[in-house]
């Protein structure tokens, strides 16, 4: 939704190329200075509700640009969400593998080669569907918008957004109760 949205965001407003370079450079830089923050925020209430946060801080922004308004204010409400999620799928996988620095006895292990071998295949994989998904994005949305128009682009955005945050939720949901069910060493 991030990508498919961000590439034909200014062009589908009408905004000039200069009003666009500078309103991307902008929010591109705010994007990754709240992701500093998300980090801390993920130490705090988990990578996974953190995700869930910022998919839907993205999914409030892709309303604003699907009902028409500015696209300033879509376009940074997007990207500060896009900012609460981007370090929290990596924390999420390191989250997953973390059970193994866990002995028997409750004792505190070494991490092992196996969990920075799992750790380094889940970062691989995630950058390699981020960069595939950037790609096809802007195909997708210029079809789109193309054939539909500039609010159907940010709604289907909206709805893939959307739709992200029930499966991070849901997966967030299990993480907690399977934490819940383990008996304490």
């Amino acid at each position: 939704a991030y990508y498919g949205a961000r590439a034909h965001l200014l062009g589908a407003a009408g905004v000039s190329s200069t009003r666009a370079a500078q309103l991307l450079t902008v929010a591109t830089s705010l994007s990754y200075l709240v992701s500093v923050a998300a980090g801390g925020l993920a130490f705090v209430i988990g990578p996974r509700l953190t995700a869930v946060a910022g998919s839907l801080v993205s999914a409030v922004g892709l309303g604003l640009l699907a009902r028409g308004t500015t696209p300033e204010a879509g376009l940074v409400v997007m990207m500060l969400g896009a900012g609460l999620f981007r370090p929290c799928c990596i924390a999420a996988a390191a989250e997953i593998v973390s059970g193994e620095d866990v002995g028997p006895s409750g004792e505190a292990l070494p991490p092992s080669a196996r969990r920075f071998a799992v750790l380094a295949a889940i970062a691989t994989v995630i950058y390699g569907g981020v960069n595939l998904f950037a790609t096809l994005a802007p195909v997708a949305g210029g079809a789109i918008y193309g054939g539909l128009g500039t609010r159907a682009l940010f709604g289907s955005c909206l709805v893939l957004e959307l739709v992200v945050a029930l499966l991070v939720g849901v997966s967030a949901l299990v993480s907690l109760s399977l934490r819940a069910s383990k008996p304490a060493a």
